[in-house]
């Protein structure tokens, strides 16, 4: 009973470590995200707040506080994202574990990726319906499309063209 109880000390213990920012030494924590895990990280401070990413392989949102998206990027090597005041990041890993390091965020496990991704073939219409009570994001890689956004009673909402 004794040994098992040291173990999970310091397995906790690896979990947590200090940084010194010029004589000031900030509490920081680490979390690793497995592969194709999925984690959210709310900032809860009141100024733009950095999360550090280590590894490559890893799909992320940024958005502002409102909700709306700032950034975001599949398959990316990018090694720090830019979390604005109040706002989330949400992280998955693809194919190899993520190491993060990160202060002042509330931290959330997800359980669907950061992104759904759907290639349409040239010339094909997809449909994409949102069946959940919140506004979703359709994200794309800036090719040309078409494309009509309807409202729920099927009138057309926006009409977007390039």
């Amino acid at each position: 009973m004794f040994r098992k109880s040291i173990t999970v000390i310091l397995m906790i213990a690896i979990l947590f470590s200090f940084v010194n920012l010029g004589g000031l030494t900030v509490y920081a924590e680490n979390l690793i995200i497995g592969t194709e895990e999925t984690y959210s990280f709310t900032s809860t401070v009141t100024a733009d707040n950095v999360l550090t990413l280590q590894n490559r392989n890893k799909d992320y949102v940024v958005y502002y506080r409102d909700g709306s998206v700032k950034e975001y990027g599949r398959d990316s090597s990018i090694t720090s994202l830019t979390v604005p005041n109040r706002g989330k990041a949400i992280v998955t890993a693809r194919t190899n574990s993520i190491s993060c390091t990160y202060n002042d965020f509330t931290v959330n496990f997800e359980t669907n990726p950061v992104l759904n991704v759907k290639v349409i073939p040239a010339r094909e219409t997809f449909t994409f319906k949102n069946n959940s009570v919140a506004a979703l994001n359709l994200l794309s890689n800036n090719r040309p499309c078409d494309y009509v956004l309807y409202a729920k009673d099927g009138s057309i909402a926006s009409y977007p063209c390039r």
